[in-house]
């Protein structure tokens, strides 16, 4: 039940910052600590396309992959 409400929260905020839009900082945070879970995981979230960038730059297209 958690993970899917969790899963959720991590969609809607990848969908901002593909948008470029900007967080709140209370999302800020939030997503931090989710990017933080996956990645100290093993699952990083864009998986083989992954760049060595910090998590958030990742997910922002520093890894030389443009959002969606």
């Amino acid at each position: 039940m958690y993970s899917r409400l969790i899963e959720r929260f991590a969609e809607r905020c990848v969908a901002h910052v593909a948008r470029g839009e900007k967080l709140s900082d209370a999302d800020m945070r939030a997503f931090r600590a989710y990017l933080e879970a996956r990645e100290s995981s093993g699952r990083r979230l864009l998986g083989p396309m992954t760049g060595p960038d910090p998590s958030f730059d990742t997910v922002t297209g520093r890894c030389g992959h443009p959002p969606v």
